[in-house]
């Protein structure tokens, strides 16, 4: 588990990354100050060097490291003297060695141990600063908030490869810890030392960066680590990676939060969110990314402790998502506007574009949603949104690759930490690489948004028949969004809502949310932009955007399906209906000679652009899921195990599950109540997308908005008939997964691809789910 990160020099570091940048005048004087001690300096022909590191270390860690307490402590006294600099400055960090003290937080069975940190200064004016030191007689009860911890230390008195790499391990480990932990977080520091050696580490969520060393016991060095101390201590809490628009309060043993929304050109004055519990908060196995976060919060009047609810004694509820996007990435509101626009525009009274000449039969079937903008009902409503701050831009002409910090590479080539092998580059490759890194980390930035409904997320349905009511209305708002020009990229359990205004409503409203990864469609650059990467939910995500190829197959066989596609419903039904009969009748002989096969997937000359079928398709996995492993049976769960797996890789059983007939396997497997009528509905749906996919790509018709009229008429005749025929099914419980399971892959929200990768050694978001990731990891936080 290396984290793939990049080197730079103490000075690039220092001017690009530190808390904060000391005036030299102030710096000069500081270090007189410090010097004045006498006490910890030795004087060299080259220079001045810490008495303590001017000898060979000690064997043991707390040995060798104590005097860092001492040192740094003189090093804050000396500044605190300097009148020019604590008129500017407090400390604000003090340091302390903590390895027999766990840093603790919210998130269960998540603690770690370091050697030391620099934590939060108590300001309360006593003697004894720091809470851990007023207990150094029992340090086995005692544990640090990851809110206070606001960088920590890993030691070893030894440098060789193995244990730098240790080092940078739990370093990372416990970063991750923190930031997953803290939504205060911004960035974080940490800091190795491997014999005399110390590097300073910077991790935010598009890049993580380690500077070269300094040496404790080199003289050209010493004014530089007094100069980073003094920096860390007397830091601000937002150079120190807080953010100043997020403020933590404690409630009845509890964590909450307040989010201020700063006030814009739409917003008159700040607005000001206190959490009350989550919704959606998984932890995540690496620093970069999205690190999504949804709460349940109302509104205040401050983000003072005791401030008021705007709305009195029955405050209005909302749901405020806080995610990191790339900078240069349109916001869900302005996603949404957009979309909004381009429903107005095709549900208006001008006649249609060439391009949507063949939609004119759902521009008639929406007419009436035009109405006071009805429509908007099947989406999200925002009532307020901020971009915040950014992450620092990656220079990728200042930086090195990392992984000459962990080895030695053979004369000649390169180490390459990522995949553990020799990689003989050329420097030529080398820069290439770079490039890429520095793409794949690019900038991003805060983005708050506040929701005014609060709903509920379609896999935590409690009936199946609400579960397959909303997914039926969905294709509602997935039509708007074709008409618009529009694909969502991203349906999944989570992305679904189900929403009732008013609690004895007696149906949910579906309303479709995460409009952040939907993009244009046809692209604008055409099949230019499947070179995006692949977006969404692996559980849900469509068969050829995991594969990765389009369908193909014989012309006969084609010919074949397309007549399929003229037969009635009726006709359908009942040839399926034949099939399982003949089927139950040779069950037992399990020959499977009467089980049809389809082509084989065949590469493509194109690589796959995300369409809006595959949108519709995610609606078929979503509804094969619930039926399976959402109902409480365990022969569908264990066979379904092998579909729904949390990895880009899909196995040979998901592949057959759309391909080839279901229904037999259907028939092995639901739960006995269910086989009428879902072994049917089942494969009715997936022959009709699989018919669908091949006419359209033989016709070479993929980008032409026309083409996907008739799926969209099939699948609704086929969630009326579902509706219109036997409902016994409705009132069948559904249940969250095995608590028991060690498999990571019955989270469908485990690994979602974002839009950059991780910055995880591996390739491979399963491989890295299943060994980094724990059993559950989802977390509750609040009431």
């Amino acid at each position: 588990m290396t984290p793939e990160v990049s080197q730079c020099a103490f000075n690039r570091f220092q001017t690009h990354y530190a808390p904060f940048q000391i005036p030299e005048q102030h710096m000069s004087v500081i270090l007189s100050k410090f010097l004045e001690r006498g006490d910890m300096v030795t004087e060299s022909e080259d220079g001045h060097i810490f008495e303590a590191y001017a000898k060979p270390l000690p064997p043991t860690e707390s040995a060798a490291y104590s005097p860092l307490e001492e040192i740094i402590k003189a090093v804050a006294d000396a500044a605190s003297k300097v009148s020019g600099f604590a008129s500017t400055r407090s400390q604000t960090y003090v340091y302390k060695p903590c390895s027999h003290i766990t840093i603790s937080s919210d998130i269960p069975v998540s603690d770690h141990l370091v050697d030391a940190v620099f934590e939060k200064r108590c300001m309360c004016g006593l003697e004894q600063i720091h809470e851990i030191s007023k207990h150094r007689d029992d340090e086995s009860k005692l544990s640090i908030s990851t809110r206070n911890s606001a960088s920590v230390c890993e030691f070893t008195t030894r440098a060789t490869d193995s244990l730098k790499l240790d080092n940078a391990g739990k370093v990372l480990s416990a970063t991750v810890h923190i930031m997953d932990d803290d939504p205060c977080r911004m960035f974080s520091y940490a800091f190795t030392i491997e014999s005399y050696a110390v590097r300073l580490w910077y991790f935010c969520r598009s890049h993580s960066v380690v500077s070269e060393p300094l040496y404790l016991n080199k003289p050209g060095h010493f004014k530089r680590l007094i100069a980073i101390f003094v920096s860390f201590l007397f830091a601000t809490e937002e150079e120190m990676g807080y953010d100043p628009t997020v403020t933590a309060h404690e409630l009845n043993g509890e964590t909450q939060y307040t989010y201020t929304i700063p006030k814009s050109p739409t917003q008159p004055s700040d607005r000001f969110f206190r959490t009350v519990r989550t919704i959606d908060d998984y932890r995540t196995i690496n620093i970069t990314g999205r690190r999504t976060r949804v709460w349940l919060v109302e509104e205040r009047k401050s983000a003072e402790e005791n401030a008021p609810t705007v709305d009195g004694q029955t405050p209005v509820r909302y749901v405020l998502k806080d995610v990191w996007l790339e900078a240069a990435s349109k916001t869900e509101k302005e996603i949404q506007d957009s979309i909004f626009e381009g429903i107005k525009e095709f549900l208006g009274n001008s006649s249609l574009p060439p391009e949507k000449a063949g939609l004119a039969e759902l521009r008639q079937k929406h007419a009436h949603l035009k109405e006071g903008d009805d429509f908007k009902r099947y989406f999200m409503t925002i009532v307020a949104d901020y971009k915040g701050r950014e992450t620092p831009f990656y220079d990728k002409y200042l930086m090195q690759s990392a992984s000459r910090i962990f080895t030695t590479p053979r004369p000649n080539s390169r180490f390459s930490a990522k995949s553990g092998r020799q990689n003989t580059s050329t420097p030529r490759d080398f820069d290439a690489r770079t490039q890429e890194v520095a793409q794949k980390f690019a900038t991003k930035r805060q983005y708050r948004v506040v929701f005014k409904e609060v709903c509920q997320d379609v896999g935590k349905l409690e009936k199946l028949g609400d579960v397959m009511d909303v997914l039926g209305e969905t294709l509602i708002p997935l039509q708007l969004m074709h008409c618009a020009g529009y694909v969502h990229r991203d349906i999944s359990s989570g992305n679904i809502l189900a929403y009732k205004a008013d609690p004895n409503q007696r149906h949910w409203q579906a309303k479709l949310s995460d409009l952040e990864y939907a993009k244009q469609f046809p692209p604008t650059t055409g099949r230019a932009e499947s070179k995006d990467p692949k977006t969404g939910t692996p559980y849900f995500m469509a068969h050829e955007i995991l594969k990765k190829v389009y369908f193909t197959a014989p012309t006969k066989e084609v010919e074949k399906r397309a007549q399929e596609l003229g037969i009635s419903p009726q006709e359908e039904t009942d040839a399926i209906d034949a099939e399982l009969d003949e089927y139950r009748k040779q069950q037992d002989s399990a020959s499977g000679a009467n089980r049809s096969k389809s082509p084989s997937d065949q590469d493509s000359d194109y690589t796959v652009v995300h369409n809006p079928q595959h949108d519709i398709e995610s609606l078929w996995w979503l509804g094969l899921w619930t039926l399976t492993m959402r109902v409480d049976h365990a022969p569908s769960r264990e066979w379904a195990k092998h579909i729904f797996r949390n990895t880009l890789d899909p196995s040979a059983a998901r592949s057959a599950a759309f391909t080839k007939p279901i229904m037999f396997k259907l028939h092995d497997h639901l739960r006995p109540n269910l086989l009428n009528p879902f072994a049917n509905i089942i494969e009715r749906l997936r022959r009709r997308l699989f018919n669908s996919y091949w006419t359209r790509e033989t016709a070479d018709h993929v980008l032409d908005l026309n083409s996907y009229r008739d799926i969209y008429t099939d699948v609704d005749i086929i969630f009326k008939d579902l509706r219109n025929g036997v409902s016994e099914w409705r009132e069948q419980d559904l249940k969250d997964q095995p608590a028991d399971s060690t498999s990571t892959d019955l989270d469908p929200h485990g690994v979602k691809r974002a839009r950059s990768m991780s910055n995880h050694s591996t390739g491979n978001l399963g491989e890295a789910s299943s060994a980094a990731r724990p059993t559950s990891s989802k977390r509750l936080r609040g009431g």
